[in-house]
């Protein structure tokens, strides 16, 4: 018997370990277009809408905009529902 320390030689599946090499991987560039501080970024605001709690208003804000009704000065806002179809899976 063998001490634990040594590998034994069998005809048995033996595993093999891949080293990949520095030419496999590529670094993802900027042009993918998910990330990046391009201008055209900053100039393009993203808007979402809500209700107000209060009135029932319809209200648009931005990413920096203060958190109130513009109609009746609510800070209550729901986020409106989504157009779009959504389908779950249920098992």
């Amino acid at each position: 018997m063998s001490p634990p320390s040594q590998p034994t030689n069998h005809n048995h599946n033996t595993t093999i370990n891949v080293i990949m090499s520095r030419e496999g991987y590529q670094i993802p560039t900027a042009s993918t277009g998910q990330r990046g501080g391009t201008r055209d970024d900053q100039q393009v605001r993203h808007v979402m809408s809500y209700l107000c709690g209060d009135c029932g208003g319809s209200v648009t804000l931005g990413k920096d905009a203060l958190v109130a009704c513009p109609h009746c000065a609510g800070r209550i806002l729901y986020k409106e529902r989504t157009k779009r179809m959504v389908q779950f899976e249920a098992r």
